[in-house]
């Protein structure tokens, strides 16, 4: 009787460790992932600011009466900002 108690209480000790150990291992998991998450929340909400605040300056720019056209030079131009941008940012974590 005394060695089911004791057999008992180990085997509920083994069982407290596993699991420890397990919810040690999805919290390291899960942490490189919650910032993955967060940072691409953040980058898209940004991303989307940034774009509503460029058509509302572009509008604004322009006279009521004209027409709302980009030259194929103007677009060039833009798109070589943006991937420049966008290459700036990806050096951003290099170096370290």
């Amino acid at each position: 009787m005394i060695l089911e108690r004791r057999q008992a209480r180990l085997e509920k000790i083994k069982l407290s460790e596993e699991r420890t150990i397990m919810k040690e291992k999805t919290m390291q998991k899960s942490g490189p992932d919650a910032r993955m998450k967060k940072t691409l929340v953040i980058g898209a909400l940004l991303g989307t600011f940034v774009g509503v605040a460029a058509a509302y300056v572009y509008l604004q720019n322009i006279q009521s009466d004209e027409e709302a056209s980009i030259t194929p030079g103007d677009g060039v131009k833009l798109g070589v900002l943006v991937f420049g941008l966008l290459r700036s940012i990806a050096s951003l974590g290099e170096g370290k």
